[in-house]
């Protein structure tokens, strides 16, 4: 691999408050999992959290606004940082449970998109699953001043189901769920994801989603979720499993970094977002095995 490897960083003067909040986010939750097995590195992740997300706020703006030219349009942040910020905000109240990271939800939330409709988590979308997490806070912890996002979780449920009213989501004939006509696969798994953990936050407080008079319960969520993993694993119209390795049929040439390594000649600019693309990648042997990685992108069957 002979691409430059270039590293890039955020600061004051060139502000990427989506990068450094999802960092924190990130750092908080790898706490909760430290927590008992090495509470001394726990407590670290916790401080970092905190000191990111506290630059995450106050020094505002989108990365891709100081990076433009090394990160877009591939990586872009076209959902802007505020849904970082919530997402932040969200993991560190459950990671601290310090009552300022409920009362920056509180006065912030509106601001941050918390209402808004978009049925979408990705890599560049966290307000469904800052919800979802949110809820739990409420429906599992009983923090009745959350009780709104109970509200905005069952919209993106509602969002998402087959037949209700409220319904938004496309299936394909096959019934995969069918969001972007790029790179669909990965909100297939994260949209399964949340299903399955809203799920269980609602089989806890005893709870169903009310989709415009349409009774939605945990088993169907799940039902949901299991039918696009099953998908995904092979049971689909063209009976191909979408993670490498796995079952008698899958991918075996896939667009990817770690993969690609022998196109690096036939991409003169050296110019790692173009890699693979200014060559035929996929006539080209890979010499490396990505087993338990899945396709991003599948045909609507």
């Amino acid at each position: 691999m002979d691409t430059p490897r270039s590293v890039y960083k955020v600061d004051k003067n060139s502000p990427g408050s989506d990068v450094a909040a999802e960092t924190a986010a990130a750092l908080a939750a790898a706490s909760l999992v430290f927590r008992r097995c090495d509470p001394t590195y726990a407590k670290l992740l916790v401080r970092r959290a905190i000191r990111v997300f506290q630059f995450a706020d106050k020094y505002r703006g989108a990365y891709s606004n100081g990076l433009k030219k090394y990160v877009c349009p591939f990586y872009c942040s076209y959902s802007g940082y505020e849904d970082e910020l919530l997402w932040g905000a969200a993991w560190l109240h459950k990671a601290t449970k310090n009552p300022a990271y409920l009362n920056y939800i509180q006065v912030n939330g509106q601001a941050l998109g918390a209402a808004q409709f978009d049925n979408i988590f990705g890599w560049d979308n966290k307000h469904a699953g800052a919800r979802i997490l949110l809820s739990k806070a409420f429906l599992v912890q009983k923090v009745q001043s959350l009780h709104d996002y109970k509200d905005h979780a069952d919209n993106f449920i509602c969002s998402l189901i087959p037949g209700a009213p409220f319904s938004s989501t496309r299936y394909t004939p096959g019934g995969l769920l069918f969001k972007m006509n790029d790179s669909n696969m990965q909100y297939v798994t994260s949209t399964s994801f949340l299903l399955l953990t809203y799920a269980k936050y609602l089989t806890y407080a005893r709870k169903i989603v009310n989709c415009g008079g349409t009774a939605v319960t945990p088993k169907r969520l799940r039902n949901i979720a299991k039918k696009q993993v099953d998908y995904l694993l092979g049971d689909n119209p063209l009976k191909m499993s979408y993670m490498v390795g796995y079952g008698p049929r899958y991918p075996q040439r896939i667009h990817h970094r770690e993969l690609i390594s022998a196109v690096d000649r036939c991409t003169p600019s050296k110019d790692p977002m173009l890699l693979g693309f200014q060559c035929n990648e996929f006539s080209i042997p890979q010499p490396q095995h990505s087993c338990g990685c899945h396709s991003w992108r599948a045909r609507p069957t």
